[in-house]
């Protein structure tokens, strides 16, 4: 694909070693550029998921720029198998330059750092890319600093480079717009969320006198980090009576911070921090009410996971949360991220009598998997 080998012998071996390399691409219309398929969480989740779906309409294939391979059963897959970092980005560049020659080809970079790392190693060049962006929201830019660097490449380089930008929710577009000053066309495709049957699980038919029950569980997923916000959650508890127990499934880097918080708020016996799990599905049976106090998620899969076994949540106003708690997703929204408020807002999530099967019928139009491989196609070219 890339002409025949000339030269001399080391060039001829290092373009054998390339054309190898990328074979599995071969024709290939589309290509995703992604930093890493390892965990197969959030983004990493949908871009399988989304590659699935628009395989049958559109030759398509991925370009993984760190980790391992994925066991995911991926027809076209190329994996660099760099490390994750800079020092990773830096290794993959000359790689990336050479399959950024490809004028056959349309690249979609999924999220900010992979398309910041293809277009430097494009440098130049005038390949066209598509931005399937997922991480920049105001709260995000202000508070985490690999986000506000993802707003400076945004605003400084990308811009420029960019064809399109696929956002995954409104408020994440409103701030691509304000970073790229409205000169790349944005448009808002929800994420491809797994279309599970609805679980009725004993929280879905759930009686006034629930509220009464000797224990009532309430359950976060999610990395122990300062962005999930779970010293809230956990504050929260002393305003709650005694037999409300909290469980918080992941692991980060607060993990001890939040250990020492709830013995500090005398809750430690009523928390558990059981670390990274990998199927939840038996602890939201098991959940009355899911809790989920970040500050900024600009696609909420806990919350679709929550709705998808008839478990009310409690989030803050924050976007993305309050585009879809409580129409899409049955729960409570808390007015100010304060341990009153929150603690409240759990309160209404668990003693409210929701409307689960309308929010299924309003979900089911919004996430109808025909509809998001028909607007990608559209994105693509191929609709």
């Amino acid at each position: 694909m890339f002409g025949r080998v000339r030269g001399p012998a080391g060039i001829s071996r290092f373009r054998l070693h390339r054309q190898e390399l990328f074979a599995p691409l071969d024709g290939a219309q589309t290509v995703f550029v992604m930093d890493r398929l390892i965990p197969r969480l959030g983004m990493a989740k949908a871009a399988t998921s989304l590659i699935h779906g628009l395989d049958p309409h559109s030759s398509v294939g991925v370009l993984v720029i760190a980790g391992p391979p994925s066991h995911e059963a991926l027809r076209r897959a190329v994996f660099l198998g760099h490390r994750a970092g800079l020092r990773g980005r830096l290794a993959a560049v000359r790689q990336l330059r050479q399959i950024g020659r490809r004028h056959d080809v349309q690249f979609v970079a999924v999220g900010t750092w992979a398309a910041t790392t293809f277009a430097l190693a494009n440098l130049g060049r005038r390949t066209p890319m598509i931005l399937w962006e997922h991480t920049v929201l105001p709260w995000r830019i202000r508070h985490q600093p690999t986000v506000t660097a993802c707003a400076v490449a945004l605003r400084l380089l990308l811009a420029r480079k960019l064809h399109k930008v696929v956002s995954v929710s409104d408020a994440n577009a409103r701030t691509v717009q304000m970073l790229t000053g409205r000169r790349v066309p944005t448009v808002v495709i929800p994420n491809w969320a797994d279309e599970k049957a609805e679980h009725p699980t004993r929280g879905s038919m759930r009686e006034p006198a629930k509220a009464a029950r000797d224990s009532v569980s309430l359950l976060g997923i999610g990395s122990l980090d300062p962005g999930k916000n779970w010293r809230l959650a956990i504050t929260a508890l002393t305003r709650l009576p005694d037999r409300c127990q909290l469980q918080i499934a992941g692991d980060g880097p607060d993990r001890d911070e939040l250990s020492r918080l709830a013995d500090e708020l005398d809750v430690g016996p009523r928390v558990t921090l059981p670390g990274y799990v990998e199927s939840v599905g038996p602890l939201l049976e098991e959940a009355d009410v899911v809790v989920h106090p970040s500050f900024a998620e600009t696609f909420g899969y806990v919350l679709m996971e929550a709705a998808s076994y008839r478990k009310p949540v409690a989030v803050l106003d924050m976007p993305a949360m309050n585009e879809f708690v409580p129409s899409l997703v049955c729960g409570a929204i808390a007015a100010r991220p304060e341990p009153e408020a929150y603690a409240r807002a759990i309160e209404q999530a668990l003693t409210t009598d929701w409307q689960y099967d309308a929010a299924a019928s309003h979900r089911a139009k919004l996430l109808n998997h025909t509809a998001i491989v028909a607007a990608w196609r559209e994105v693509l070219g191929a609709g």
